[in-house]
């Protein structure tokens, strides 16, 4: 069986998204943190927006691209991040923790 690259898993991720919803969330992609976080900024210039700690092993990352679009990214303490959510339209409606407003 044929191995699929990055980033066609990335598009078909992109794709079965944007064809139906319901479906992305059956999908979940995992992949070397590395290599994902370098394709999410080369193929869909986005950039972390944040993180959060879920448990001593598993930290939660929102990565946004200035044209709205965003993923969900799952990283376990081995380095495997797995793609848990994408989509458009990402606003920022609030301030960041912390910030004057």
């Amino acid at each position: 069986m044929a191995r699929f690259s990055l980033t066609r898993w990335i598009g078909f991720a992109v794709a079965v998204a944007v064809v139906s919803p319901s479906a992305a969330h059956a999908q979940v992609i995992c992949l070397d943190r590395t290599a994902l976080v370098d394709s999410l900024s080369a193929r869909l210039h986005q950039r972390q927006f944040g993180y959060g700690i879920v448990s001593d092993t598993v930290v939660v990352e929102l990565y946004t691209a200035p044209d709205g679009s965003w993923t969900v990214v799952m990283t376990d303490v081995s380095g495997r991040a797995c793609i848990l959510a994408i989509g458009q339209g990402w606003q920022t409606t609030l301030p960041a923790p912390g910030d004057d407003a």
